[in-house]
C-alpha cells in the first residue's frame, strides 16, 4: 500500500490556505488519511497521472463560490464525466453541479453547517467504500466463451 492512497487533496479556492485546512487534516488524521493542498493547475496534473483522485473542496464565503463557479467547476465536471475524480463538496450554497453530475457516485455534497469530526467521518467512511471491493460485481467478468451449436 502506497503512501499515497491515504492522501486526499483540498482544493484551493483562494490565494491563502483557509483555517479550516488546519482543523480538518488534523480531524483525518484520526482516519489515517492527510490532506494535501492543491491548486486547480495542479489538481489537473494528478488527475491526468492517476485515476480515482479524492478532492474536498470547503466553500465558506462568497468570494470562494465565484471562484470556483468561474474556474474549477467546468474542469470539474470534465473530469468527474471521465470518471477521473470523486468530489466531496462542503458548502453552505445550494448544491454545486448540474442534474448529470447530482446523479453520479463520484459526487457528495454536504450542507454546512456541519462538525468537522461528522464531515471527515462521512468522506472517510465514502472514500473507505469506493476504494473497497464492495462495490465490485462478485462474479468477475463476462466470460468470452461463444456456445457453437
Amino acid at each position: 500500500m502506497d503512501a499515497r492512497d491515504n492522501w486526499i487533496y483540498f482544493l484551493k479556492l483562494s490565494r491563502e490556505l483557509p483555517r479550516e485546512y488546519i482543523m480538518l487534516d488534523q480531524e483525518m488524521k484520526s482516519h489515517n488519511k492527510s490532506l494535501v493542498p492543491v491548486t486547480l493547475k495542479g489538481l489537473l496534473e494528478t488527475a491526468s497521472k492517476s485515476t480515482d483522485v479524492h478532492i474536498i473542496i470547503y466553500i465558506h464565503s462568497l468570494g470562494e463560490l465565484r471562484y470556483f463557479n468561474r474556474r474549477a467547476n467546468k474542469i470539474l465536471k470534465y473530469l468527474m464525466k471521465n470518471s477521473l475524480v470523486n468530489l466531496y463538496i462542503a458548502s453552505s450554497f445550494s448544491n454545486i453541479g448540474d442534474g448529470s453530475i447530482l446523479k453520479r457516485n463520484q459526487y457528495n455534497f454536504v450542507r454546512l453547517p456541519v462538525s468537522r469530526k461528522s464531515f471527515c467521518e462521512r468522506v472517510s467512511g465514502m472514500i473507505d467504500i469506493s476504494e473497497s471491493d464492495q462495490l465490485k460485481w462478485p462474479g468477475g467478468t463476462v466470460p468470452r466463451l461463444s456456445l457453437a451449436g
